[in-house]
């Protein structure tokens, strides 16, 4: 081993550190002696001296001097060019420099002096003193320092050496006037050298007979009940294979013997052991952490005897100083929560709850090697679940590692673990529409993942040791400290509260009935339930951070579809815009009163006979009588639909209010054929010569009356208007109360406590409408529009006749309407209004009699 350096010209020690970076290293390799170091490039930097100020000249660049102490500036000399002569290389020359003196020159001594000293009086020039053998130890110095150049001797910025003095340079004397640094080339910075001398000193020893046991592994600290290993290793130098005696003792704090298991080159506690020439024995303890400190004992040839040893103080190792200290393990229990309405949650937690996880290094001898760290990690491993094997809990966690290194023999660490448990990993990922239904939601499923943690730190130590190698009673030996952390295991559970929706909602309550109805009513109102119309949810959950902070809101499809239903109505109010008592009333005046003006019988010709007055409408057969009147029905209906429009719910009812009208009577008229015939042009039988009564009913659908005419006109006008039904899928935002009496979450809906107890409300999915659709239809039936002449037959029998003004019972659940699936097909019947119109006619004699 080596700490300096000696110059062997001076005779003084360098400093490692004067001339290399590190320590150098030597390793013995396959018979070869390897040096490795990193040298220092010393210049000398003090007083701020250059070269221009020597030389009194600028120079393109700036030439450092070589610190004398470590090295020299060298020059290539050349020949001046002069007198046509070519310049030439001459060869290197060494530099001068004196640290005290910049501007001095070399100590050169004269001839004289050198006869003198070497004792050779024929010598008669400086050339002649190369040729004297061992000159360098004669003089007491190299020869090329008699003729070196000193920065002062060089003239200027050319390179020109001074004159009068002698240089040696490629192994010959020249003189200083014909000779220059360089060729041109000095100005800058060329034809000058650097020269570092790096001067060592190996020293070999040989080693004595000596055997050094030493701790190889042996830890600071285990936990109760883990496996501890210990290690030995006993070194010889012997040069011959020797046999000897060593015993381990292993005890805890009380002193109590521990069980161990042995290993390596010996299997037994103690006994005999043979090591081989110049090499190693490895003696292993394997035995379980009591629940106390552990010391450590090892003995090798104890007594120094077999065989004779000089040196015993590396024999015996002990570990009392520094024990095998029993480390603490922590095992924690903690809870956290995953709302119903989070996805995910980052939770963060101290590990041990916040105790110190600590590792303790205690080095068995010496001290911490100089610049040496505690180095090492503290390892975090996520473990399956407990609950549910195979899984783990947590998505993702950090840190996995944390790494020490620190200049302290004592590392206390208080970490901080981030994990993140999503909802998928319970078996409910809505997100993807994989619903999970718990039978009590408000108990939450609940599962477990686990950390476990461990691991250790090292550093260097070192220490002295005998060897009983010539000339060094110690050397330096390194070992490396272990000390395992705190380790333990948090179990974290996770209550994971799940809800996703009822399948069914109470629906709401709506009328289904029919008002005022009856046969004397002409005002009707239908109420019923809306067909159902499907829809789809959403509800809005989130992420939580470690702060407990919601975040990332996100709109998750809900499980169930909902259905949209409403209050549908219709209002009908029948009218008799002009009645049969309106129409016939000029006429029947008029006859009244005796006035026998044609132009006053506009629809019908009533008897003017005084005693036939007391009847309401008398009348003569063969004379017209003109069916008359207008009627008026307004229908408007309410209803809710996804698609804004006309509705077959509205046509429907105004098809079938507009067939049940009826003009019934059982008049007798004539046809331009002479044919006896009813109000629907059917023929009328005769018995006896005596016509019969048969009454008729004309209708929208079967409209033909006497001589094929159409007998009623229907007009018709239509509007419409249209409200959506708003809603907003954004939490917070406007959503009408029909929308909310049909999803879960609301008050409206009865379902309030889905919102305040499981966090679940539901909105209106994006892309989807309803509409309320109010429309509103006129139907004005007009009576023989035209007033066309209607012939009743001259023999048609005296007596009591009748014309009614009627509307038909409408049946909802008619084919008419369920195959359309109108949803008031569940209302049953629609009763008619009968009569709706009526007057009685009396016949008393023929229109012969007033032409007789």
């Amino acid at each position: 081993m080596f700490n300096y350096f000696k110059n062997p010209v001076t005779g003084k020690y360098k400093a490692i550190n004067d001339i290399f970076y590190e320590k150098p290293s030597i390793e013995l390799k396959n018979g070869k002696i390897y040096f490795k170091g990193k040298p220092k490039l010393n210049f000398y930097k003090k007083e701020r001296i250059t070269f221009e100020d020597i030389i009194n000249d600028v120079l393109e660049v700036q030439i450092p001097f070589v610190d004398p102490d470590y090295g020299m500036n060298l020059y290539a000399i050349w020949s001046r060019n002069s007198g046509g002569n070519k310049s030439v290389g001459l060869g290197g020359a060494w530099g001068y420099f004196n640290k005290d003196d910049p501007f001095a020159t070399p100590d050169v001594p004269t001839i004289d002096e050198i006869k003198h000293l070497v004792n050779i009086p024929n010598i008669e020039n400086y050339s002649h003193i190369l040729d004297i053998p061992n000159i360098d130890k004669i003089l007491g110095r190299p020869m090329q320092e008699l003729g070196a150049i000193a920065p002062s001797q060089i003239k200027d910025s050319s390179g020109h050496l001074v004159d009068g003095f002698k240089l040696i340079c490629g192994g010959k004397v020249y003189v200083s006037d014909e000779c220059s640094v360089g060729s041109g080339t000095f100005k800058n910075g060329g034809a000058v050298g650097f020269r570092f001398d790096y001067p060592i000193v190996l020293t070999f020893y040989a080693p004595g007979n000596d055997l050094s046991a030493n701790f190889e592994e042996i830890p600071s600290g285990a936990v109760k009940d883990s496996e501890v290993l210990v290690s030995v290793v006993v070194n010889s130098t012997f040069e011959e294979e020797i046999k000897t005696n060593y015993e381990w003792e292993i005890t805890d704090k009380k002193g109590n013997k521990i069980n161990a298991e042995f290993l390596g080159n010996a299997s037994e506690k103690q006994g005999e052991v043979k090591i081989p020439a110049g090499g190693e024995a490895l003696f292993y303890a394997i035995f379980k952490m009591p629940e106390s400190d552990v010391r450590i004992q090892f003995k090798i040839n104890e007594n120094g005897q077999e065989p004779v040893e000089k040196y015993l103080n590396n024999n015996i190792l002990d570990s009392e100083s520094f024990a095998i200290h029993l480390v603490k393990k922590y095992e924690t229990e903690r809870t956290f929560d995953l709302p119903y309405n989070a996805l995910s949650r980052k939770i963060r937690f101290p590990l041990a709850e916040g105790e110190d996880i600590t590792a303790r290094l205690t080095k068995p001898r010496g001290e911490w090697k100089k610049g040496s760290l505690a180095t090492g990690s503290l390892n975090i491993e996520q473990k399956d679940s407990q609950i549910l094997k195979g899984i783990k809990l947590f998505k993702s966690y950090s840190p996995k590692t944390i790494g020490v290194s620190e200049n302290s023999d004592t590392i206390e660490l208080n970490p901080n673990v981030t994990a993140t448990v999503e909802r998928p990993v319970f078996g409910d990922d809505p997100l993807n529409k994989k619903w999970l239904n718990l039978p009590d939601p408000r108990k939450p499923k609940v599962l477990d993942g686990e950390f476990t943690y461990g691991g250790e730190v090292r550093r260097t130590y070192v220490y002295k040791r005998d060897t009983g190698l010539y000339d060094e009673d110690e050397i330096e030996v390194e070992g490396v400290a272990k000390a395992p952390f705190n380790p333990g295991s948090d179990r974290i559970f996770i209550n994971a509260y799940i809800y996703n929706g009822k399948k069914d909602l109470k629906p709401p309550s709506f009328e289904n009935k029919i008002e005022n109805n009856g046969n004397m009513y002409l005002q009707k109102s239908l109420l019923w339930q809306s067909e159902p119309y499907p829809f789809d949810v959403i509800r809005w959950m989130c992420h939580i951070d470690e702060n407990g902070r919601e975040h990332n809101w996100t709109a998750v499809d809900g499980q169930y579809k909902r259905t949209f239903l409403q209050q549908n109505s219709a209002n009908i109010k029948v009218e008799r815009i002009r009645t049969m008592a309106d129409e016939y009333y000029q006429g029947r005046n008029a006859a009244a009163k005796g006035i026998n003006r044609k132009d006053l019988y506009d629809k019908a010709v009533f008897a003017t006979d005084k005693e036939l007055q007391r009847f309401d409408y008398p009348i003569k057969s063969g004379y017209y009588f003109n069916p008359a009147g207008e009627y008026k029905i307004t229908l408007e209906t309410v209803t809710y639909k996804p698609v804004a429009g006309k509705t077959k719910d509205h046509e429907n009812l105004v098809n079938a209010l507009i067939n049940s009208f009826r003009y019934e009577t059982d008049l007798i008229y004539i046809t331009d054929r002479r044919e006896a015939v009813n109000i629907n042009n059917n023929p009328v039988r005769s018995i006896g010569g005596k016509l019969q009564k048969e009454p008729g009913a004309v209708s929208v659908m079967n409209n033909q009356s006497v001589n094929g005419i159409n007998l009623l006109t229907i007009d018709t006008s239509y509007k419409s208007d249209f409200e959506e039904v708003k809603y907003s899928s954004v939490s917070g935002g406007f959503t009408d109360e029909r929308w909310k009496q049909v999803m879960e979450g609301y008050s409206e809906s009865g379902t309030l406590d889905s919102r305040d107890n499981f966090k679940y409300r539901e909105y209106v999915k994006e892309g989807q409408s309803m509409h309320k659709i109010t429309e509103t239809t006129e139907i004005t039936i007009k009576v023989n529009k035209d007033n066309i002449n209607f012939y009743t037959h001259a023999h048609m029998p005296d007596g009591e006749y009748y014309i009614r003004v009627w509307m038909a019972d409408i049946n909802l659940a008619s084919n008419n309407f369920t195959s359309i699936n109108n949803a008031y097909n569940s209302l049953g019947t629609l009763k008619g209004i009968v009569p709706l119109d009526e007057i009685n006619i009396t016949v008393k004699g023929s229109m012969h009699d007033d032409t007789n």
